[in-house]
């Protein structure tokens, strides 16, 4: 196809740049919904199969455990397959996943489900990225590859309506939510077919005239389009002299750590990777129902309350995409991690609220009920620990005249005055079981919400970062190292949050978080470097000492001489 007769957007970019890596980013919707609809499935699952606090955590954590499992095979895969093979593949591996957590008889079979739609999405989080970065001119560069965390918050937005909507057909409600992305599944999948392969995967395949097709489509400017060739040209031939050089060993993963300027943007960001999760996102994410729950919401309430911060989150995740490139990738990171530490602290805050401000048992009341039924009774002092008790209701007409209360296991309460058995008639009186009456129910909304919000807006640019600091004989096996790093770190936090929050009490865990939140942002500030306005080939350069440009650039003067 000629470059003159190429449809162009109007700030000059041939149309098939935003139409190739917009539908790309589609995928990363289907992700967010396959990682956030366990936040409002949990709710339900909790009863189908009495799971207790171990299974809630593999329940939250299978997913995340599925997408870190993926990622090294993937990440070799994707340099020998292409990224176009694998953005099919890892879509229709999501949706099987979805299909069988759907299916699934009993807890064992969810956790295979989930696992397998894990693995799916941690996929579509290495080759979505990279394929935006190679496709995307230098100039839109970020703002195309920030569209992947939009998309993703959007995903966990559409995940928590999903929730809502499905909540209401009972126990088949949690099959509904697992099932529901796979008709988009259909649509991506057919239309994945018609995407270009990029040219740095051509031409690292040696199929350097598909490559220039490919390149000739996706830019406008002649000029622009032979200094992008040669940078490719250059870094795969520096691909293929390592490959050969024994000095940095056979191995693939040889050849990184023998080369000092890979070896430190793979520790640079496998630190930052890390950082995404430390700082709390994965509770926050999925455990928003259950937080909200804690807060003082009735289950039914919960559900549809992880809307409103996942709705603000998607809304404001297309922040990144207009001041990424305005802003950079640094600036924007490091304001997010301020954002997450003003957040993390209200979260606290509102769980400490609650928690001093508990209703306090009556003891008039409790001995008039002790003295007038042969039964035990729980003999706890406050709401939050009658609740925290699986055999115990919180009892009340007014909360100056409450008692705590056997009940159960349907969550009745088997005597006192809420009884149906008592003296007393039980429907001037409210039994709860899950969540407490509270004035301060509402801070743990405001600060999940400002934290979705905040972390949609900024530190969703990592995706964008790893995908851009490798260069290409490498990329592929460094950003799965990465991308691994940052759901290993998302298991582990998200499989200690609740024993944590029992351990150090809900407000503790948020405060923990938040100190962790301001080791991050003085990392960022001190070793993080800009990329904005840099061609992929450039990029590396950033983490080269200066003996070591100086060296390349008298290498660079030897081959232009002999040449």
């Amino acid at each position: 196809m000629a470059i003159e007769g190429k449809l162009k957007s109007t700030d000059g970019h041939p149309w098939l740049v935003y139409i190739s890596t917009i539908f790309a980013s589609v995928l990363a919707l289907l992700l967010g919904y396959t990682l956030g609809i366990i936040s409002g499935a949990m709710l339900l699952l909790v009863d189908t199969f009495q799971l207790d606090t171990l299974w809630q955590q593999l329940m939250a954590t299978f997913g995340t455990v599925g997408c870190a499992l993926a990622l090294l095979p993937a990440g070799y895969l994707v340099q020998l397959l292409g990224r176009k093979k694998m953005i099919i593949g890892s879509n229709t591996l999501t949706c099987i996943g979805a299909i069988v957590s759907a299916a699934a008889p009993t807890k064992e079979v969810v956790l295979v489900g989930r696992l397998l739609a894990g693995m799916g999405a941690g996929t579509i989080s290495l080759v979505v990225p990279m394929y935006i970065s190679e496709c995307a001119p230098v100039d839109i560069r970020g703002r195309l590859g920030s569209l992947t965390q939009v998309l993703i918050s959007i995903g966990v937005f559409l995940s928590s309506v999903g929730a809502g909507v499905f909540s209401g057909l009972g126990e088949a409600g949690w099959r509904w939510m697992f099932a529901c992305p796979c008709a988009l599944g259909v649509v991506l999948f057919v239309g994945s077919l018609f995407l270009p392969e990029t040219p740095r995967w051509y031409m690292d395949r040696g199929r350097e005239e598909e490559a220039v097709s490919v390149l000739k489509r996706l830019r406008n400017n002649p000029d622009e389009i032979q200094i992008e060739l040669n940078d490719i040209r250059r870094t795969v031939a520096e691909g293929k002299r390592l490959k050969y050089d024994k000095e940095h060993g056979s191995s693939m993963i040889g050849r990184i750590l023998t080369t000092p300027p890979v070896r430190r943007a793979l520790l640079l960001s496998m630190v930052l990777a890390m950082i995404t999760q430390v700082t709390g996102a994965a509770p926050v994410m999925y455990y928003t129902g259950t937080i909200l729950k804690r807060g003082g919401f009735a289950v039914k309430d919960a559900i549809w309350m992880t809307a409103i911060p996942t709705a603000l989150q998607a809304a404001t995740a297309f922040v990144s995409t207009c001041l990424v490139e305005r802003m950079g990738r640094k600036l924007l990171f490091l304001g997010s991690q301020i954002g997450l530490l003003i957040s993390l602290v209200i979260l606290g805050l509102g769980f400490f609220l609650s928690s001093t401000h508990s209703p306090v048992v009556s003891d008039d009341i409790q001995s008039t009920i002790n003295n007038a039924t042969t039964a035990s009774m729980c003999n706890l002092r406050t709401c939050e620990q009658c609740i925290e008790s699986s055999q115990c209701g919180f009892c009340y007409d007014v909360l100056s005249r409450a008692s705590c209360v056997p009940v159960s296991v349907n969550g009745s309460a088997t005597t006192g005055r809420c009884s149906s058995a008592s003296s007393f008639n039980s429907s001037d009186f409210s039994l709860v079981t899950q969540a407490c009456p509270s004035d301060y129910k509402w801070i743990p909304v405001i600060g999940s919400s400002l934290y979705l919000a905040v972390f949609s807006s900024g530190v969703g640019v990592i995706f964008v970062f790893i995908s851009e600091v490798f260069p290409l004989w490498a990329r592929g096996t460094c950003s799965s190292i990465a991308t691994s790093v940052l759901w290993i770190s998302q298991i582990v936090v998200t499989m200690t949050f609740l024993t944590l929050a029992e351990a150090i009490t809900a407000h503790g865990i948020f405060w923990l978080y938040a100190g962790c939140t301001l080791l991050a942002a003085i990392f960022i500030f001190i070793f993080m470097p800009e990329t904005r306005g840099l061609r992929l080939e450039e990029v590396n350069q950033l983490f080269l000492t200066r003996d070591e440009k100086i060296a390349l650039g008298k290498a660079e003067v030897d081959r232009f001489s002999n040449s």
